[in-house]
């Protein structure tokens, strides 16, 4: 409601509107979701009223009085508030947002299971206990095989219909406490179709392959930690 109050100025079917909320009674003068509106035009019905104050406020009107003299007293639902950050948004608005990706618009907070769009692969560990990585030469190594076989994209991919190149991939972590950890998030990774995608490959600028996404592995057992 103070959203819309503090336009400088609407016109509705030709008719400037006056949206205060001092003119309210005495007892809703105090609640910030209501609000008084005059200069209303004689062509005006409720129906376009309605719709014209949401789309203005953002915010769905839970009711609305037509009174004489062409005012109205409207009522706004109260916005939604996401739970975690407590940012506020009209339904329609987040309901919208949340279509694409579940996750404050304003903060990026996410909200829910966030899954991706991965195509269907399998990813397999074993024990590799001689081979040591640079840094963990007290430990054995964790090897992880990633394997995607080719097949069609899905409407979920950026080019749906279409086929897309497979790919098999290694990744090596120590084997210590600290190791099986990230392999347990790894496997949550995996499980939630987010450790790859399908896109443009960035050593050989190919598109419609399987790639990584931005998940960090350790690819070769020598070298950095990236390696």
């Amino acid at each position: 409601a103070e959203r819309v109050s503090q336009k400088e100025s609407l016109e509705l079917d030709g008719s400037k509107l006056t949206i205060t909320l001092k003119e309210i009674p005495k007892e809703i003068s105090k609640d910030p979701n209501k609000l008084h509106v005059t200069g209303i035009s004689e062509k005006t019905n409720k129906d376009g009223f309605e719709s014209f104050m949401e789309v203005v406020s953002g915010v769905e009107v839970e009711s609305f009085f037509f009174g004489s003299n062409y005012n109205a007293m409207v009522a706004f639902k109260e916005p939604p508030v996401l739970p975690k950050c407590k940012h506020k948004f009209c339904k329609k608005c987040i309901d919208l947002a949340f279509q694409h990706r579940k996750a404050c618009p304003t903060c990026g907070m996410t909200y829910g299971v966030h899954t991706g769009n991965m195509p269907q692969g399998t990813m397999h560990h074993s024990l590799e206990p001689y081979l040591r990585l640079p840094g963990y030469e007290r430990y054995g190594t964790v090897r992880i095989d990633y394997n995607f076989p080719s097949g069609k994209q899905g409407p979920e991919h950026p080019n749906p219909g279409q086929r897309y190149s497979g790919t098999s991939r290694t990744a090596y972590l120590p084997d210590c406490s600290e190791g099986r950890e990230v392999l347990d998030l790894l496997q949550k990774a995996f499980n939630a179709r987010l450790t790859f995608t399908i896109g443009r490959s960035v050593t050989t600028g190919v598109f419609n392959v399987v790639t990584w996404n931005d998940i960090h592995h350790k690819t070769n057992p020598y070298g950095g930690a990236n390696g």
